[in-house]
């Protein structure tokens, strides 16, 4: 009532050593990763063409990249060791998009610059992976961005062209389920998944 104010200081001490640092990676050509905070990046070029696209969560065994010749590499000690090289699925076709299941993190798939979609078993003991063709998104266009449904596996959706499509068979067939003037990105989360298009008018669609 008096205006009194009483004012309390803590410190409190972090030990860095025991801070969490979550790895970063990144596709320009190369296939980078930081495991310190992005104070220090470790850097590969990959064996056969350039990185074009990477998995955009990263499981604890380490994360994929797809490349301009159609090969899908990994790391599996963020770059301690070169680049292991798990297949040329669609032979030279560039691949464009790569996922991995946040679940089951031994089901990747990969995308083509001429919409196909493949499906690979991941074994990790090996650090090898078997592909399956599994379907063709409907315009043969690239394919931007491929995502697995978190609870549902087997459901699919991508962005492609102008289009954000879905599918419920594993990729064998696709339907649209949104148009962009230029499909993007995507968000996906618990409960609801975006799309987003370049140059439209909205350029943001929630299902």
């Amino acid at each position: 009532s008096e205006g009194l104010e009483t004012v309390l200081e803590r410190t409190i001490p972090i030990n860095a050593a025991l801070t969490l640092v979550e790895n970063k990676y990144l596709a320009f050509g190369t296939a980078s990763v930081s495991v310190d905070g992005e104070s220090t990046w470790r850097d590969e070029v990959p064996t056969s063409g350039l990185a074009t696209c990477l998995m955009p969560i990263a499981p604890e065994w380490g994360n994929i990249w797809g490349t301009s010749t159609g090969h899908i590499y990994a790391t599996f000690d963020n770059l301690a060791t070169p680049l292991v090289d798990l297949g040329q699925p669609h032979g030279a076709v560039a691949c464009t998009a790569v996922w991995g299941h946040e679940q089951d993190t031994t089901r990747l798939w990969a995308g083509f610059d001429d919409g196909r979609v493949y499906y690979g078993e991941l074994d990790l003991a090996a650090q090898t992976a078997v592909w399956t063709h599994q379907g063709t998104l409907p315009t043969n266009d690239t394919v931007i961005e491929l995502r697995e449904s978190y609870g549902l596996l087997g459901e699919l959706r991508a962005t492609s062209g102008q289009g954000y499509y879905y599918s419920a068979d594993s990729g064998t067939t696709w339907s649209l389920l949104h148009t962009f003037a230029n499909a993007w990105r995507m968000a996906a989360g618990f409960d609801a998944n975006l799309a987003s298009g370049l140059d439209d008018v909205a350029p943001l669609y929630r299902e």
